[in-house]
């Protein structure tokens, strides 16, 4: 009798087994719904944002991986500054533009983004007024830095990381800066500048993927094993 015991104590335990990594298998993630914050820079001149996102409640599940991804829209405007008393001709014979580099970094735990727009403003031809007045000439605009990134405790992200603790509970910060190089070109006569100056926009959003524990599975097998030792109890009586 203790053999046959025995045996369906392992025929059980085994289906148990099957049963729990089948559940567990066929559960995969689930997500969070998606943070989303802005921002805006008046100047392309060094600013710096930071955003906050919430942490993960770990009384959802076990936090599995961390999704970033951001858009931005730089402008750039091409600025002249004419110092004479009157108005003054330029961009003759060579229209006067401005050409700029942005560039974009965003940097949060143990994760990073970056990209830069490349811009040039259409050429201009006329006059502008005198008496120190500054005046844009010239504007471009493009939403070209996308991208996104995320890490994880699994090879479902690359790189992926081990510990994730730096996400779970509390405020996630998210910085980004961002930096500017330009350069003017046509003709001006004396006693004009040219300059460059612009703004940018942007989102940023973050989500989690996470996994919840099969506790009805845990719980099947606790009963079975509590049944097995019924049996046991019945036999050894």
């Amino acid at each position: 009798m203790k053999t046959r015991i025995s045996k369906a104590l392992t025929i059980t335990a085994l289906a148990a087994t099957a049963l729990f990594s089948s559940a567990s298998a066929s559960a995969g993630l689930l997500t969070t719904p998606v943070q989303t914050q802005t921002f805006s820079f008046a100047t392309l001149n060094d600013p710096v944002a930071l955003l906050s996102f919430s942490g993960f409640n770990v009384s959802q599940g076990v936090l599995n991986s961390v999704h970033l991804s951001w858009t931005i829209t730089s402008t750039v405007n091409n600025a002249l500054i004419n110092t004479n008393a009157t108005a003054s001709n330029v961009g003759t014979p060579v229209p006067t533009t401005a050409t700029a580099t942005t560039t974009f970094t965003g940097t949060g735990i143990a994760t990073a983004l970056s990209g830069s727009n490349n811009l040039t403003t259409p050429g201009f031809v006329g006059s502008v007024p005198g008496a120190n007045a500054v005046t844009t000439v010239g504007t471009v605009s493009q939403t070209g830095v996308t991208g996104s990134t995320c890490i994880s405790n699994d090879l479902s992200c690359s790189p992926s990381i081990t510990n994730l603790t730096g996400y779970i509970g509390g405020a996630n910060l998210f910085t980004i800066s961002v930096s500017n190089f330009g350069n003017q070109g046509g003709s001006v006569p004396p006693g004009v500048f040219t300059g460059n100056n612009g703004t940018a926009t942007g989102t940023v959003t973050l989500f989690y993927d996470y996994k919840i524990p099969a506790p009805a599975t845990l719980a099947l097998l606790g009963l079975g094993l509590f049944g097995l030792v019924s049996m046991r109890r019945k036999a050894n009586a």
